[in-house]
C-alpha cells in the first residue's frame, strides 16, 4: 500500500490519509465499512461536550460515548463504527475497565489461528464481533458464556446517518 491513499465513493474523494488514518480515522461509514470490518450500531445523540465526544443510545438502548466525526447535535440520528478488535472481553461481573461496558453472551466463536472472532449478543438484543488475538495458552470463551465487552471511547467513531 502507498504512504497516502484515496477513497472514492461513486467518484467523489471522500477521504486523503495515510493506511493508518483511513482505518483507524475513517471519514465517514463508507470509509469505514471500505477499510477493514466494523460493528455498526444506529442511535441517537443523547449530548455533546466541547470536544469532539458525545454520548449516544443505540436503537437497542445501549449508551455509548465515542468521538464526532461530523458536528452533532442531541437528538441527530448517528452510526456508531467499532472495529472488533477495539473491544476488549472480560469475565462478567468483573469490574468496568473502560467508559463504555456491556454484557452479553457469545453465541459463535471462530477459531482463526492468529486470531479468535466471537459474535456476541448484548443484553440490549444487538449484536457485536470481538476481534481478540490467540495467545498459547489463554482461554478461548466458549458458546453460551458471559462476558463483559468494554470499549475506549476514543475507539467508537460517531457518524450522522
Amino acid at each position: 500500500m502507498s504512504d497516502r491513499v484515496a477513497v472514492t465513493n461513486a467518484g467523489t474523494i471522500v477521504q486523503i490519509g495515510t493506511p493508518v488514518d483511513l482505518y483507524n480515522r475513517p471519514a465517514d461509514r463508507f470509509v469505514a465499512d471500505f477499510i477493514g470490518e466494523s460493528n455498526f450500531l444506529s442511535g441517537t445523540v443523547q449530548a455533546t461536550d466541547a470536544t469532539s465526544f458525545c454520548r449516544l443510545v443505540t436503537d437497542g438502548g445501549s449508551v455509548l460515548q465515542g468521538v464526532l466525526g461530523h458536528p452533532a447535535q442531541p437528538g441527530d440520528a448517528v452510526v456508531a463504527a467499532i472495529r472488533p478488535e477495539k473491544i476488549r472481553l472480560q469475565p462478567a461481573g468483573g469490574p468496568p475497565a473502560e467508559e463504555n461496558t456491556s454484557p452479553g453472551s457469545i453465541v459463535e466463536v471462530i477459531y482463526l489461528g492468529d486470531w479468535v472472532k466471537y459474535r456476541i449478543e448484548l443484553t440490549s438484543g444487538e449484536t457485536i464481533v470481538v476481534k481478540v488475538p490467540d495467545r498459547s495458552g489463554d482461554e478461548v470463551h466458549r458458546v453460551g458464556s458471559r462476558a463483559l465487552l468494554a470499549i475506549a471511547s476514543r475507539d467508537v467513531m460517531v457518524y450522522r446517518e
